[in-house]
Parts: C-alpha cells; structure tokens; sequence
C-alpha cells in the first residue's frame, strides 16, 4: 500500500486531485447512505426550514456529521485518505508537519437534474504556493453530470485567476 499511497501523492501534487477507486466496501458504502438518509429524515422533520434545499439550493445538505453519528467518524481519520490530506496540508508548513484541522464535515446530495454549478475555487483564493484546504469527496451514490456530481479542472490547483462567470472550460 506505501507504494500506491506514494503514487497517490504524486498525482495529488501534479493534478490537484486523485480517485481512489475501492476505498470502501460496497456494505460499508450502502451503510453510510442508509445512515445519511436516516440523519436527513429526522433533520428534516425537526428542522424544515433548514435541511430540504440546503443553503437555498436544490440539493440535501447535512452539515458536522461528526456531531450526527460516530460511524461517520471513520471517514475523517481513514487510514488511505488521512496521509494524503495530511501531505496536502502540511507541505509548505513548518518543517512541513504544522497540524492542520477539519473546519466542515458534510454531506451534499444534488437532486438529479440539477444542473451544474458555476466552476469555482472551492479554497476562495487562487495561486497560493501551498493547499490551504483539501477536501475528501466520498463517492456514496452515481456521480455523472445529471446527478451533480464535481467537476474536476487538472491542474487547477495552480491556476492563479478565478474561472470566469458562466465560461465553458475544454480541460
């Protein structure tokens, strides 16, 4: 494993990104979205004006699922994601081992048909040297475009500009 994982954080530095294909089981996976939809319902029925929709957009969001079961723990600390986050956020620290901490723990499930979003810096500050943020999407259902599922731009963790508002990239 210590060789993908080196292979891993070689891709994550050329691309910005890396697809892990297999990380959980099929059981564990179908767990969690059981455990997601469960969540979702009872936040639901206590918080309607809240959850259905999210932030105003058409999509389920369920926000610090750390605080909604500890079975979603595992995901944070998983022994193949974790040393990747950790080689993303603690290159350029001190002595690259500066500790770095989980500031949003979510679930986000876009209804099919969405539409994509407007192609954005998930960081909020383009051209840093070094990750200011990492995230770890944990793919639980389809993920095409009528699902609403992430574009990824390789190589656009470099880029030092903003996409431009309702632009078409061919990369």
């Amino acid at each position: 494993m210590s060789a993908d994982r080196e292979a891993f954080k070689r891709e994550l530095d050329a691309t910005g990104y890396v697809l892990i294909p297999g990380v959980l089981s099929p059981e564990v996976t179908t767990q969690h979205v059981e455990r997601l939809n469960g969540v979702y319902r009872d936040l639901t029925a206590r918080h309607a004006q809240v959850y259905p929709g999210g932030l105003g957009t058409s999509e389920r969001l369920i926000l610090n699922l750390h605080n909604k079961s500890e079975a979603f723990i595992d995901l944070i600390d998983h022994p193949v994601v974790l040393p990747l986050i950790a080689h993303l956020l603690m290159t350029g620290s001190y002595r690259n081992s500066e500790p770095f901490i989980v500031t949003q723990f979510s679930a986000r499930d876009p209804h099919k048909g969405a539409g994509g979003q407007q192609l954005h810096i998930d960081s909020r500050f383009p051209g840093p040297p070094y990750a200011l943020m990492g995230l770890a999407l944990w793919l639980m259902n389809d993920f095409t475009p009528e699902s609403g599922a992430t574009r990824l731009v390789p190589g656009s963790h470099r880029r030092t500009e903003y996409p431009a508002d309702g632009s078409t990239y061919p990369d």
